[in-house]
């Protein structure tokens, strides 16, 4: 009797790619915002177990609403992989600079020469921008 992987049955539909990716995006991408709520969380006298339960939901949701929104056009694919790579070098920022990216954030890399990126450039980033957005 031949034996069938459970994998072969599986396929990779566009809703579970973006379940996936918002998974993704909110345990690997957001490790800043994980580091920061477990510090609040820990400081907290009393903590529902619902309410810590509802944390991942309420993000791994809103992201997988926001990635659903691509799945009509269908361009997710594309929009996913520049979306991951460009998350993994704000990641990077975020947790080792504890910088915030909002709009005055993105004006200033915009208008950052080319001597004061290549001091950002390192093994460091290299490394971290390999092992989540590649």
């Amino acid at each position: 009797m031949p034996t069938r992987s459970i994998l072969s049955n599986i396929t990779l539909t566009p809703t579970r790619l973006v379940f996936l990716v918002s998974g993704y995006f909110f345990l690997v991408l957001n490790v800043a915002l994980l580091a920061k709520l477990v510090t609040i969380i820990g400081s907290l006298q009393q903590v529902s177990l619902g309410f810590m339960l509802t944390i991942p939901l309420f993000f791994v949701a809103c992201f997988n609403v926001i990635f659903s929104l691509f799945t009509v056009f269908r361009c997710e694919k594309p929009v996913l992989i520049l979306f991951i790579l460009v998350s993994s070098l704000l990641s990077y920022a975020m947790y080792n600079y504890g910088t915030i990216v909002d709009r005055d954030m993105i004006v200033n890399i915009l208008e950052t020469n080319s001597g004061e990126a290549k001091s950002y450039l390192n093994l460091t980033a290299a490394l971290w921008f390999g092992l989540t957005g590649v």
